[in-house]
């Protein structure tokens, strides 16, 4: 089952420093049933805390565009750091046994 809201005034939700509550009762209990034991559930009520809404807009879909593109673009950094951080770390030993190898040689 989903439920939808659709708010008159978006902005106007979950504002002050608690977010807003929505309870709901069921008053059939008929209607949840455990997938398990087939058995229905007695609920006491869901509470579902609302988070702040953003109006739909142009705006806000071009601002969720940024925001995906910033991310994925900082996990592209880290990444290529991480990848260029192991191979210079392999560079730096792979020289460091080649200078060795050449100590020995030249004790030889």
């Amino acid at each position: 089952m989903v439920i939808n809201f659709d708010f008159d005034y978006p902005l106007e939700v979950s504002r002050g420093a608690q977010p807003d509550k929505i309870v709901a009762f069921f008053t059939d209990p008929r209607l949840l049933m455990d997938p398990v034991s087939g058995m229905f559930i007695q609920s006491n009520g869901i509470v579902i805390e609302v988070p702040q809404q953003f109006i739909k807009s142009p705006g806000t879909e071009v601002l969720k565009a940024v925001c995906n593109v910033a991310s994925t673009a900082t996990g592209t950094v880290l990444l290529v750091a991480i990848v260029i951080a192991l191979s210079l770390t392999a560079l730096t030993k792979s020289v460091w046994t080649f200078i060795n190898m050449v100590q020995v040689l030249a004790y030889l």
